[in-house]
């Protein structure tokens, strides 16, 4: 008997169920907690659904955790309270310097998404807007009728929040706001969460 390599197709495969579908866990052992007896007990559950055998014909059984869910899920806490951080901060950064480039907020976004792991978790927003600059093209004190010159720039908003559709987020409840995977190309995305939950980050200026 071994554990499953997370590598495996298999397991790849076992997970994008979870994903897509409720599966129904049957419970087949509960025991006191040894490390600490008054936690709640240790609960196993295993499922018929997913891979049954593995591609060389070995037997899988699929076994869940109540301990490990609850360690997972106070990873995933700290993971997106990392995340939101920097995206906090980064959205400080906007509309100076190379953070005037669409390209360069997107792929700092997913950059700290992918280095925190919370990709699929989290939902982000890019927004833009053009503000318009009038500048006068004679020195001295403006007089009117003088010739001006506008100048047109790209006014750039980070938002981020929870992605709700993950059933994994029921047990990050407390983190914050995040939104991700995709930055939307120069317009808005609907709202996916209740606004409470989102967050807008933009250097103020003009």
């Amino acid at each position: 008997m071994t554990v499953l390599p997370r590598t495996r197709a298999e397991d790849r495969e076992f997970r994008a169920q979870l994903r897509r579908v409720s599966v129904r866990w049957r419970q087949i052992l509960e025991q006191p907690n040894a490390r600490r007896p008054r936690d709640p007990p240790e609960v196993y559950e295993t499922t018929a659904e997913g891979p049954q055998v593995t591609k060389e014909g070995y037997r899988l059984i699929w076994i869940r955790s109540s301990q490990k869910a609850g360690q997972d899920a106070e990873a995933r806490t700290r993971a997106l309270h990392a995340a939101e951080a920097e995206l906090v901060a980064l959205g400080a950064r906007l509309n100076r310097g190379r953070w005037r480039r669409r390209c360069a907020i997107r792929q700092a976004a997913r950059t700290i998404l992918k280095r925190h792991r919370v990709e699929p978790l989290v939902r982000t927003a890019l927004h833009a807007e053009t503000r318009v600059r009038v500048g006068h093209l004679r020195r001295g004190r403006p007089r009117a009728g003088d010739p001006v010159r506008e100048e047109r720039r790209a006014w750039y908003r980070l938002e981020f929040a929870p992605d709700i559709r993950q059933p994994s987020l029921g047990s990050v409840r407390n983190v914050g706001s995040e939104e991700s995977q995709e930055l939307v190309r120069g317009r808005s995305t609907p709202d996916v969460v209740p606004r409470r939950w989102c967050r807008s980050y933009s250097r103020s200026g003009s």
